[in-house]
């Protein structure tokens, strides 16, 4: 018997092979007749599909790949190492290949991408959060589907999945005025896109519940413990201390809570804390953290769907998919201010 291919099982059931491919990818454009003689044939020659012959045949691969920076910082990215986990197993329900990669952004401008895009060897591509626009660009002149998950600004023509920060904001600054604080300080992330979206929320929180805004307890800090360890360190020299603290993820709300009980503050006895992501950090820190949920689940699984449906040519999906912030998640570092 010839070795099985795409070609062979058309050439067994009169079709051409890209009707063969649109069985095996239960994707509409051949008859009902058609499509259950191709899976007879499937059944009576038990054919698997060959990834390669896949590839050679209609120029089209199995692998996503889940494109990196390089210089990406370390830890401060722990809600993205908790999210590419949760990216694996869609990936292999959807049939596809994971396959990670870096790309690297030059001082000069230059962007420098993995063999695996400039081969073409994958087909689609995951960025987490918004690339730079140089790289954009360069990926966007491969013409390879991409999407970009947990964008901060959905952009027209661009594939993306985000969530809300500024609802996410609204959240957690709300249930700290619900119980009884009305001095609130702000620890944010310092991208100008995510600061801005939090800092809404953050304000609208405020406005909605009679409360003053603070600019001298409001300061900005990359996504580092370490370094919002010093944000904090300058926030707590204002003449007047705040009485809870919003912080714009966990990895900054660690670092703030390392300063204030070095300092000799209790929390949450002196000052609350609250935060967003729920990493899995913030269950093991003490106290652990009061947060808001961000569905990593539910992210990586409508950008796997998202991807897959630009790859199929024939998309059905709209261009931008939200995904709902969660429910506050309550531990122990926030209590009432009397």
């Amino acid at each position: 018997m010839s070795r099985l291919t795409i070609k062979y099982i058309a050439e067994l059931a009169g079709i051409s092979p890209s009707a063969v491919s649109i069985v095996l990818n239960d994707r509409p454009g051949v008859s009902a007749e058609t499509r259950e003689r191709v899976r007879a044939i499937l059944r009576e020659t038990g054919y698997v599909p060959n990834p390669n012959s896949r590839r050679l045949l209609f120029n089209k691969s199995d692998n996503i790949t889940i494109l990196l920076n390089r210089d990406m910082s370390d830890l401060g990215n722990q809600f993205y190492v908790e999210l590419n986990n949760l990216l694996v197993p869609e990936c292999d329900k959807a049939g596809a290949n994971p396959v990670y990669a870096f790309y690297r952004l030059h001082d000069s401008g230059d962007v420098e991408l993995p063999q695996i895009i400039t081969r073409r060897d994958t087909g689609g591509i995951i960025f987490l959060g918004a690339p730079p626009e140089p790289v954009q660009r360069r990926i966007i002149e491969t013409e390879i589907p991409f999407v970009i998950t947990d964008t901060h600004e959905p952009r027209p023509g661009i594939a993306s999945v985000y969530t809300d920060y500024s609802s996410a904001a609204y959240m957690a600054t709300k249930y700290l005025i619900s119980l009884g604080h009305h001095n609130i300080g702000y620890l944010g992330y310092d991208s100008p896109l995510y600061m801005r979206n939090t800092l809404r929320g953050f304000k609208g929180a405020l406005q909605d519940g009679g409360c003053e805004y603070h600019p001298e307890w409001v300061h900005s800090s990359p996504n580092s413990d370490k370094l919002s360890y010093e944000t904090t360190r300058r926030m707590m020299k204002a003449p007047r201390l705040p009485s809870a603290i919003f912080c714009t993820g966990d990895f900054i709300a660690i670092g703030c809570l390392q300063y204030i009980l070095q300092d000799g503050l209790r929390v949450p006895e002196d000052i609350s804390l609250i935060s967003i992501d729920d990493i899995i950090l913030s269950r093991y820190v003490t106290p652990r953290l009061t947060t808001v949920k961000i569905d990593r689940q539910e992210l990586a699984r409508q950008s796997i769907a998202l991807l897959v449906d630009r790859m199929s040519g024939v998309p059905s999906l709209p261009e931008h998919i939200e995904v709902p912030c969660g429910e506050i998640e309550v531990r122990q570092s926030v209590c009432a201010h009397i």
